[in-house]
């Protein structure tokens, strides 16, 4: 590095570290919300106008959830707290802190220099030192300048380091090599666009339009499709890369020596907490939507008919409440799973395709026509498959084309974030700090959607297959076959398509 001290390869690396921060995080405060709002577990009325305007803006204020069997649960009331932007900030306040006072307590001990060293560069944009300001003097920033080559040198850095390694010395994760063409990249992030649309509307039309409504069997082959994609998705699109981005060169010997199946790990405990979450909710609101037991009519008075049955045979009012109670309970609580079910999808789809986005952004025009094509048919089938989870969750239609939107705009929006950070910068997104960042995000994903495809295989594959192909069906044993082989399709589409994303 010679001549006077520019902008830090650094500090365009963070910048578009935070703002990818920020999109995930804004992509989950949409899913909670969505979650916990009136628009989904309402009581299949209509809510006056302005309704979910005024509970979008309780839940901006950090107040109680919207709904008026969530604020009774202890657990659910303080979700808002911990994800409304006051905290968000906070943490953000907390962290510009901590780096301050990292900055200040440089060189205190040589064995914490990698440490500081990591740090460093991870808080390099709340750092009030490495602003640009009018008081900044030219002593300061080559005194600074110095002190970073001081840094670099005892990570025996080269000495006309440009980016083209990360901060850590530990290797290249991989840039991009070749001609980069931006037109090649914005064409691509409408294409995408297009595809991950399609496909996600094409299930909700055929719930909606009546001249494009479906053969009922024929929709059950599209869920039985989307379950072999969500499979192979989870395990290939996902596990699976997490735990090679893991064993790049870049990433520091620190995470490869603590433990060796760090992926499978954070994707082991995000299938745990799925699991729990699930099992909480579909109980909450199966129990909450149940009409409660009748008082004093447990059938201990000596009435003749009282306990068995009226005289003209019809069930007594105890028994034809209680036996009408568990109806509703069971018909609450396969509602609530199909939304459940459909919004955890979303989730994880969705921040899964912004990473896949980011990795068209940031590759050559050779590799970006290949991953295009790939790409394309990746989204349409994510897309077909959330769109038949959609349509099977009995969600309002506003609700289901904002969902079918978020998850429409999340690849394109990874790709417009990657080719920003080319234009930049060409190592912006090929740090450790990002492919960390990437591999656990993509390992959290993976589980989450590896427990939805056994959910979806073991519970809705067996009712679904009672209910088409059980006995007395007519062509039982072709429609058995049928959904068998539509669900290995959809996993074997999925893995062929992950030879090249």
């Amino acid at each position: 590095m010679s001549g006077a001290p520019g902008r830090s390869p650094v500090t365009v690396v963070d910048h578009h570290f935070l703002f990818l921060f920020c999109l995930i995080y804004i992509y989950i405060y949409i899913f909670i919300f969505v979650l916990f709002s009136i628009n989904v577990f309402g009581d299949g009325e209509e809510p006056e106008p302005g309704a979910s305007v005024r509970a979008a803006v309780l839940f901006f204020a950090v107040q109680p959830p919207p709904h008026p069997r969530l604020r009774k649960q202890p657990l659910v009331r303080t979700l808002p707290v911990f994800l409304s932007p006051l905290f968000f900030c906070w943490c953000c306040v907390i962290v510009w802190r901590l780096s301050a006072a990292a900055a200040h307590g440089a060189g205190i001990s040589a064995r914490s220099s990698r440490f500081h060293l990591h740090s460093q560069s991870f808080f390099f944009f709340f750092n009030p030192t490495n602003r640009m300001s009018e008081n900044e003097t030219c002593d300061a920033l080559l005194s600074q300048y110095e002190l970073l080559r001081g840094k670099m040198a005892t990570q025996h850095c080269d000495g006309d380091h440009d980016g083209d390694k990360d901060e850590h010395s530990h290797g290249d994760c991989g840039g991009s090599n070749g001609p980069y063409t931006v037109g090649l990249h914005v064409v691509a992030i409408f294409v995408v666009l297009l595809s991950s649309f399609l496909g996600t509307v094409i299930p909700l039309a055929g719930k909606h339009v009546p001249c494009l409504r479906m053969n009922p069997f024929l929709f059950v082959l599209g869920k039985c499709a989307a379950t072999g994609v969500v499979l192979a998705v989870s395990t290939i699109h996902m596990i699976h890369p997490a735990a090679e981005l893991l064993e790049e060169d870049c990433v520091p010997d620190s995470w490869k020596e603590s433990y060796d199946a760090y992926a499978f790990l954070f994707a082991m405990i995000a299938a745990i907490v799925m699991h729990a979450l699930e099992t909480q909710l579909v109980a909450m609101f199966a129990s909450d939507e149940s009409p409660s037991s009748p008082s004093g009519g447990n059938g201990e008075k000596g009435d003749a008919n009282g306990d068995e049955e009226r005289a003209d045979g019809a069930p007594s009012g105890d028994i034809y409440r209680h036996h009408h109670s568990h109806v509703l309970a069971s018909v609450e609580g396969g509602r609530a799973h199909r939304l459940l079910s459909a919004l955890f999808m979303e989730f994880g789809v969705t921040l899964h395709s912004v990473f896949i986005g980011l990795t068209v952004g940031i590759t050559s025009d050779a590799e970006t026509k290949a991953l295009l094509v790939a790409l394309v048919f990746h989204q349409m089938f994510e897309g077909l498959a959330l769109g038949s989870r959609l349509a099977d969750a009995s969600m309002r239609i506003s609700l289901e084309l904002l969902l079918a939107l978020i998850f429409s705009i999340s690849a394109p929006l990874g790709t417009a974030v990657g080719v920003g950070a080319v234009v930049g910068s060409k190592i912006s997104l090929t740090g450790a700090t990002f492919i960390i960042m990437q591999a656990i995000f993509d390992a959290v994903c993976g589980g989450i959607l590896l427990y939805l495809a056994f959910v979806l295989m073991l519970n809705d594959f067996p009712t679904d297959l009672r209910k088409h192909a059980g006995v007395g069906a007519a062509h039982r044993g072709w429609k058995r076959l049928a959904m068998f082989v539509a669900l290995w399709a959809g996993a074997g589409i999925m893995a062929g398509i992950g030879k090249w994303l």
